[in-house]
């Protein structure tokens, strides 16, 4: 790409945004017999957009519509949008409420608006119970959505705000038009997300929005009325889970026939009153309202008298033409001139940039001549001693992407920049204070780092399991299953999954390369998985449903160990405190009155007494560590 159509996409990005700061997403919540006002675009004002979707429109679409605008009608044209345009989410509440016949219907549902949609428009359906999952990414294949749908199951809390945003965030990197559906049967009760996030997520990314909501006695339609106007949508309330299916077919027929209307405003106000109607049924019409921020030019006052300058006549005759044709023939020159040399300006920067990259690249690579000694010499004490490959493993298990002796000469530059604070902080014979917690610090780092990122596994390993689950319900290879699942879940997972994906392709078995990750990881919950894994490769079985068994148990265990988090969370930060307390106390007595304590420490009875405070701290942590931490 050109530096040139870089910087005006850019500037186009820039003007986009900056538009939609201003203006915002115009809520919307018209229809009437068919006929629907699904979306307003001001962000371009005085040109207005707007999507419709209504009756089946033969012949010339330009003819079907009128447009009336503060009393005014409005010259529009209108533009039948492709079907191959329109992305559809379908967003379906999984929670334990939904269990029975919900489900059913809302899966019939389903099932009869992938008929009822276009071939050609991408579906991707996307599940919330306690947590948001991705069932199937975006296709035009009904067979295996209609299999994703199938294999849903009504369990757990319902995390709807989880779901509105994962399903945003999978519009937002769709070109064209965006639609999303949403059943839901109660308010939010397991999400991570906020709702005034949901809300300005809708508000800054175009999404036309439906909320099929079941009225039951936790359903909160004010959240959803909230969503749905800063999403330029609507709430669909029913009472019975039947009704389901007739909602749903009336949307797809909707989303079958969309149209963009476009007509350029006269509105100077900062809203404007829109009626839309049918042009050969007018009692088919569609009023409303939209925001706008109209660009007012600044006019200042006129004086109440005018002066005439003597002389000043003659530009009041035919030169007033002449002038101002020369006038815009010089600017227009100018402003060429302008634009071809900020382009050549714009080149050149590019160009000194990409130098600078190179070099700055260049610079990279050639490492100094000691930086590569020491990581010689650490290679050869970790060869002779046999330790490189369990660092290397180590190092692995955290995440970091080093080898062990670039590690060790990391290390040993900490170690020396810890003994310079330590001199200057402490003088010579105390700058090996500063040694003991840098010894210390770098296991306990690494510890740390295992640690979480085994948490974070885990955290996504039930999602995970539902996202594997449904690919082989659809007909997918576990291959395939694997290589989606790299692709579509978030880090760590994803990298531990490309790196068996990765390995498969160089020719190592999957089954060895799912153990060596098992390894890796560290969790118990994924030594089943894997081991399911290999027994269906040995004996054969259901695949999918031996993992979906697998991540239901999983999902289970990870449920009761949150509430067993929350019910030790008090108790925890009481051991904490006691833990803190001694040392703290000691801390301010030692800054307030360092005479009191000093014989603490230059006395024999002291330093025993502080020997003894020392051992019976560690032996209380220790008795409060296992107290607070029940094994699960």
């Amino acid at each position: 790409m050109s530096p040139r159509s870089r910087t005006a996409r850019l500037l186009a990005g820039l003007l986009a945004l900056a538009a939609l700061l201003v203006t915002g997403a115009t809520p919307v919540a018209a229809q009437s017999e068919g006929l629907e006002v699904r979306s307003i675009d001001a962000n371009g004002f005085p040109l207005v957009r707007a999507v419709v979707s209504g009756p089946t429109v033969t012949g010339d679409p330009e003819a079907a519509f009128t447009v009336v605008e503060d009393g005014e009608e409005q010259n529009v044209d209108v533009v039948r949008l492709r079907t191959n345009d329109l992305n559809l989410v379908v967003a379906v509440d999984v929670s334990g409420s939904m269990a029975g016949e919900p489900m059913q219907q809302a899966k019939a549902a389903v099932a009869d608006l992938l008929e009822t949609l276009p071939a050609d428009v991408p579906v991707s359906i996307i599940s919330f119970g306690d947590s948001a999952v991705i069932q199937h990414p975006f296709s035009t294949d009904r067979a295996s959505l209609q299999a994703a749908v199938d294999g849903l199951i009504a369990a757990g809390g319902t995390a709807l705000f989880d779901g509105l945003d994962r399903s945003i965030a999978q519009l937002a990197s769709r070109g064209g038009t965006n639609a999303l559906v949403v059943l839901a049967d109660g308010a939010d009760s397991a999400s991570d997300t906020a709702a005034d996030a949901v809300v300005e997520r809708f508000a800054s990314t175009p999404v036309a929005t439906s909320f099929v909501a079941l009225q039951t006695p936790d359903q909160d339609l004010g959240t959803l009325q909230a969503f749905a106007d800063a999403a330029g949508g609507d709430v669909l309330a029913i009472e019975q889970s039947a009704q389901f299916r007739e909602v749903l077919t009336e949307i797809g027929a909707g989303l079958g026939g969309l149209f963009e209307l476009r007509w350029t405003s006269g509105s100077e106000g900062e809203s404007a009153e829109l009626t839309i109607a049918m042009a050969d049924a007018p009692d088919i019409a569609v009023s409303t309202t939209f925001e706008h921020a109209a660009v007012r030019q600044f006019v200042p006052d006129v004086a109440d008298e005018t002066r005439v300058v003597p002389g000043a006549g003659i530009l009041a005759g035919a030169w007033v033409p002449v002038a101002a044709a020369l006038g815009v023939s010089l600017g227009a020159l100018l402003l060429l001139n302008g634009m071809r040399g900020s382009e050549q300006a714009v080149e050149r920067r590019e160009q000194r940039r990409q130098q600078k990259e190179l070099a700055k690249q260049q610079k990279t690579k050639r490492k100094s001549g000691v930086q590569e000694r020491l990581e010689g010499i650490s290679a050869q004490v970790l060869e002779k001693n046999n330790r490189g490959r369990s660092l290397d493993d180590t190092l692995d298990r955290a995440g970091l992407a080093m080898r062990s002796n670039e590690f060790v000469v990391v290390c040993l530059g900490v170690a020396i920049a810890a003994l310079f604070v330590g001199v200057l902080l402490f003088g010579i014979p105390y700058f090996l204070l500063m040694a003991i917690p840098v010894g210390l610090g770098i296991p306990l780092f690494l510890k740390f780092k295992i640690g979480r990122r085994r948490k974070q596994f885990v955290n996504q390993l039930g999602d995970t399991l539902q996202l594997m689950a449904g690919s082989l319900t659809a007909g997918y290879g576990l291959g395939q299953t694997l290589d989606s699942v790299a692709r579509e879940t978030d880090s760590p997972t994803s990298e531990e999954f490309q790196r068996v994906v990765m390995e498969t392709r160089l020719g190592r078995s999957l089954e060895d390369a799912l153990q060596a990750m098992s390894y890796r990881i560290g969790a118990k919950d994924f030594d089943w998985v894997v081991d399911a894994i290999k027994i269906q490769a040995s004996v054969g079985g259901n695949l999918s449903e031996i993992i979906e068994q697998v991540g239901e148990t999983i999902r289970a265990r990870t449920r009761i160990k949150r509430q067993v988090d929350a019910l030790t969370a008090e108790g925890k930060i009481s051991a904490l405190v006691l833990f803190v307390l001694p040392f703290g106390l000691f801390g301010f007595i030692f800054s307030s009155n360092p005479d009191y304590i000093k014989p603490m420490f230059s006395s024999g009875i002291g330093q025993a007494m502080l020997g003894a405070a020392g051992f019976m701290l560690a032996c209380g942590g220790l008795w409060l560590k296992k107290l607070v931490n029940p094994e699960f």
